[in-house]
């Protein structure tokens, strides 16, 4: 897990009132990946409820 924890549902609101927020004004078309940083690399984390 490269930041060495789980993502919490704030992590995940901040990033949708960055894009309702003025800061975001400029950007057109683009994608915001809020995943901790495991896409970055080639780790696979398993799923702490053990589905896949």
């Amino acid at each position: 897990m490269p930041l060495g924890r789980w993502g919490k549902p704030e992590d995940i609101a901040a990033g949708i009132l960055f894009l309702a927020s003025d800061d975001a004004s400029y950007m057109t078309g683009g994608e915001l990946l809020i995943d901790g940083g495991v896409s970055a690399g080639s780790l696979r984390i398993k799923n702490p409820r053990g589905e896949e």
